[in-house]
């Protein structure tokens, strides 16, 4: 499963390759929008199913579109682990679930607590964030997505249960307490 990334407002989003096209420009009806970067035109690009292959096409956007720091003047393959720059953007290609698995280690073995670092939120999210990672991460994590896989049950389990504690206020309060408990490194 391969989908795509970028930082809006210190959030991540993600959008899934699964829908064709994808919008990225400073109209708010843009998959990705970036009302105030003054460089993207209002459709800039869009990445799109060619065949196989995921393309980045430039919309004639003025500053243009660049991946991996090689302007895209004819419709891009994007390979994974791609970057795309939109402006002052940066847009991640990203795929697969061991990276997914990979990224919660770093973040716990940082420090972060595990449930929070299972939704890749930080300790005073919102329940809005909480809910709208959550439905991120389970879209990226869906079982049917990547058949004969037993890494993706694992992590669906370990998301449902993130999701489970700290939605439920109560259950998250207890979980903060007994985090305060734990030994500061």
């Amino acid at each position: 499963m391969r989908w795509i990334e970028c930082k809006i407002d210190d959030e991540v989003k993600r959008v899934i390759l699964a829908k064709d096209p994808i919008s990225i420009g400073r109209t708010p009806t843009c998959d990705f929008s970036f009302p105030q970067d003054r460089d993207v035109s209002r459709l800039h690009a869009i990445i799109e199913l060619r065949g196989a292959h995921w393309y980045l096409v430039d919309q004639k956007s003025t500053n243009g579109s660049y991946v991996n720091g090689q302007r895209a003047t004819v419709p891009w393959p994007l390979t994974d682990d791609a970057v795309i720059q939109i402006g002052e953007q940066r847009l991640h290609v990203k795929n697969g679930l061991a990276l997914e698995t990979q990224e919660v280690k770093s973040e716990k073995a940082a420090g972060n607590p595990h449930h929070y670092a299972v939704l890749k939120v930080e300790t005073d999210a919102t329940e809005a964030q909480i809910s709208e990672a959550y439905g991120q991460l389970r879209q990226i994590y869906d079982p049917s997505l990547h058949p004969g896989n037993p890494m993706a049950d694992k992590l669906l389990n370990e998301l449902e249960e993130s999701y489970r504690i700290l939605r439920d206020p109560q259950l998250r309060s207890s979980y903060d307490e007994t985090l305060k408990a734990l030994p500061q490194r």
